[in-house]
């Protein structure tokens, strides 16, 4: 709705967007009626709407016949427009400049240029969590040890009267997997509900909400329940060396 008055009142008189931060920088809201000396000499320009933008050196949008009027083109420092064929339109902007130092981009090489650089910058992040992954991998199995430790006298028994190597393979995956199952949902709940608090006390400096996939969440519980199964591969090996006798015998 405010970007339809916002164009209405481009085709109209002399009109400016300000950002949020902009409007409370100069104290007037939207609505209010501002002067810009301009080199062609001043002109009033109503505030029509607001924007949102983490960009600092972005503060304000005018139509570009009041640019072109107004300022004239000796004062333009950034220009932005669109065109049917960006490539081809770019490679005549540069072809124009010639020599002359400047800094021209499609939004598709903006993107790709700017994503390039996200990446980088997160790429030992991303490192990380195998890093992580590794260790929780080595307590997840640690902890299974411990638990088949507990239970070596009891596995014993069942073996005494009876119970195969198959069936406990079955009992110790079912365990693996309703324990990762657990850990999965508890560990997708709090990162949720993490990232949630971060952006809620970073709100006032991020003009923006995460977009959280749920394919992620569910990607990551699913990791952690397989890493879970393949950890219980250690009490099973080492229930298959059990002596039923001594264990039985010799509570530990």
């Amino acid at each position: 709705e405010m970007e339809e008055q916002a164009l209405l009142a481009f085709a109209g008189k002399r009109a400016i967007l300000f950002s949020e931060s902009g409007l409370d920088r100069i104290g007037c809201s939207v609505g209010d009626t501002i002067t810009l000396t301009c080199p062609a000499g001043q002109y009033s320009y109503r505030i029509a709407g607001s924007f949102k933008s983490r960009a600092t050196d972005v503060e304000a949008v005018i139509s570009s016949a009041d640019a072109v009027s107004d300022f004239g083109p000796s004062a333009y420092g950034f220009l932005a427009y669109t065109a049917a064929d960006p490539d081809a339109i770019m490679v005549q902007i540069r072809d124009l400049f010639g020599e002359t130092p400047n800094w021209s981009r499609t939004v598709e090489e903006f993107n790709t240029d700017a994503l390039s650089t996200v990446n980088a910058f997160l790429q030992p992040m991303h490192s990380m969590t195998y890093f992580i992954l590794l260790l929780a991998a080595v307590g997840i199995i640690n902890n299974l040890l411990i638990n088949y430790m507990q239970k070596r006298r009891s596995i014993a028994m069942y073996k005494s009267v009876g119970l195969s190597n198959r069936q406990n393979v079955k009992i110790t995956l079912i365990e693996g997997f309703y324990v990762g199952l657990i850990g999965a949902a508890l560990a997708v709940f709090v990162s949720y509900m993490e990232i949630q608090t971060i952006f809620l006390v970073a709100g006032p400096k991020i003009a923006m909400t995460p977009k959280l996939s749920a394919g992620t969440f569910l990607a990551g519980g699913g990791m952690g329940i397989l890493v879970t199964l393949i950890g219980s591969a250690v009490p099973i090996y080492k229930s298959r060396g059990m002596r039923i006798v001594e264990e039985i015998k010799f509570e530990s």
